[in-house]
């Protein structure tokens, strides 16, 4: 099962500077944003190779060229 937000994931404090201004806030938020996209996307990209490891070799071995090893 694929969770889409885990609990170690959620936005930690914002790192601003000490006379931060609107835009720093701003550009905080984004990163942290950013990071948790690329999270979700590197956890969703690894379901989907778990899942056509373990369910679909042969579609593996088709694409690759390889012999597949089921994992059932």
């Amino acid at each position: 099962m694929v969770y889409l937000e885990a609990v170690d994931e959620l936005p930690g404090p914002l790192t601003l500077p000490a006379n931060f201004t609107a835009e720093d806030v701003s550009a905080a938020i984004t990163a942290q944003a950013e990071e948790r996209h690329r999270l979700l996307l590197d956890r969703v990209d690894a379901a989907f190779r778990r899942h056509y490891r373990t369910e679909h070799p042969e579609a593996l071995e088709e694409i690759h060229g390889t012999p597949a090893q089921a994992a059932r």
